[in-house]
């Protein structure tokens, strides 16, 4: 951040509440950070009326609230009002507020499940599993996943097999992998099964006499270099 914001801005009485994650917003510091945290994860709907109103009444920023407005009437994406929102409260330098700029230019060319799966690509590239895993899991269970490509779940598979992969969970990660095979028919996806399923079974230790130490740090460099195999 370009610089310690410590409640510079007033604080509501009435906090804004995001209802599906079950959080209460009280100033602009909150809502910014919340917004820059989750850009790539905001619903439709959340930069609304609902949030215009807060911004105006609860933390007397009215002009704020109507540029916001204006800009979310142009017909923007969540993620390209938040970073319009974030550039205005002034809290985030330029730089900072790049990464989000680019993201809402990648989500302006999808529709909403592309969007959700771009999202949550990025959390597996930022090595976030556990969450991406959950995201992915929606993403297949979506009423629209029926309509999708079968080579485009192919490769949500994939990375779910990377993401439990992450975990060390490599038994998962093999199923994934072929379920992903199927539907992909990508080498990649198959070649990935051969290495987890390599990676489940329990590994003899060489036959040459190997110090403890020295044996845990050869697992670790197997897993990693399957990492960087199926990543």
């Amino acid at each position: 951040m370009s610089e310690l914001w410590i409640c510079r801005e007033k604080t509501a009485r009435h906090p804004f509440c995001v209802e599906t994650l079950g959080l209460e917003l009280y100033n602009l510091e909150e809502l910014c950070y919340f917004l820059y945290e989750n850009a790539a994860f905001l619903e439709e709907g959340l930069i609304g009326e609902r949030m215009f109103t807060w911004l105006r009444e609860e933390l007397e920023l009215p002009r704020l609230s109507q540029h916001l407005k204006e800009y979310a009437r142009q017909g923007k994406n969540p993620v390209w009002c938040a970073w319009f929102l974030l550039q205005e409260a002034g809290m985030y330098r330029e730089q900072e507020l790049l990464p989000i700029q680019q993201l809402a230019r990648e989500f302006q060319n999808w529709d909403e499940f592309g969007r959700r799966k771009l999202a949550a690509d990025q959390l597996l590239k930022n090595e976030k599993y556990n969450r991406c895993i959950l995201e992915y899991e929606k993403l297949l269970s979506r009423e629209d996943a029926s309509f999708q490509k079968p080579e485009l779940l192919g490769d949500i598979r994939h990375n779910l097999g990377v993401a439990y992969a992450g975990l060390f969970l490599f038994q998962e990660a093999a199923l994934q992998f072929a379920r992903a095979y199927e539907q992909n028919r990508r080498e990649q996806s198959w070649q990935a099964r051969q290495e987890a399923l390599a990676l489940a079974e329990p590994i003899e230790p060489p036959e040459e006499f190997v110090e403890p130490g020295d044996w845990g740090e050869l697992l670790l460099t197997l897993r990693e270099e399957y990492k960087k195999k199926v990543m």
